[in-house]
């Protein structure tokens, strides 16, 4: 490791901290003779305070004073630049779906009427059908169950209602539309 006149092992340096970095040996990733060889030939440097490895990872974590650079060098080991990563490709704004223009819409609506106190259905028959279709296209059983029961109530009641609810489930709708669900 610290020979000379043997080929240097390259080191990433995946964290660096003053007196504490992080380094990988992925070429000997797995190899636990080699680290243990390592932390002792680090602990028996003045500059390392303290030296700890992860063979599966092939990570070493040191603790030192002064620069990392020469307590490398001392280990065998050659500082290697990190790779920047490749730049991410930006995804394609899609343009307005006509169901996220209404789902906006519907919701704003519905937002209008819950200020006027209009929270409940127009009838009884429109809530046990918007139940009916939480359930079946959108997989929402809670919202369908919600539905169906104020559908029951306003029928038990005889009322007709124009409703803020009515027009959340329509965004809902809406919006799942316009996500393909």
């Amino acid at each position: 490791m610290g020979d000379h006149t043997t080929a240097r092992l390259a080191a990433h340096v995946t964290h660096r901290l003053p007196g504490r970095t992080r380094l990988r040996v992925p070429a000997h990733r797995g190899d636990p003779a080699f680290f243990a060889r390592l932390v002792e030939q680090a602990r028996g440097l003045p500059a390392v305070r303290t030296a700890r490895v992860n063979p599966t990872t092939a990570s070493v974590l040191l603790e030192h004073e002064g620069e990392i650079e020469p307590v490398a060098r001392a280990l065998g080991l050659d500082i290697v630049a990190p790779q920047s990563p490749a730049p991410r490709a930006r995804r394609p704004v899609a343009p307005a779906s006509p169901f996220g223009i209404a789902a906006i819409g519907f919701g704003a609506a519905s937002a209008v009427q819950l200020a006027r106190g209009r929270l409940a259905g127009d009838s009884a028959v429109e809530n046990l059908w918007n139940g009916l279709t939480a359930f079946r296209a959108l997989k929402r059983p809670g919202l369908a169950a919600v539905l169906t029961g104020v559908g029951l109530v306003q029928l038990a009641r005889g009322r007709v209602l124009n409703s803020a609810l009515s027009l959340v489930f329509y965004a809902a709708s809406a919006r799942a539309l316009g996500r393909g669900r």
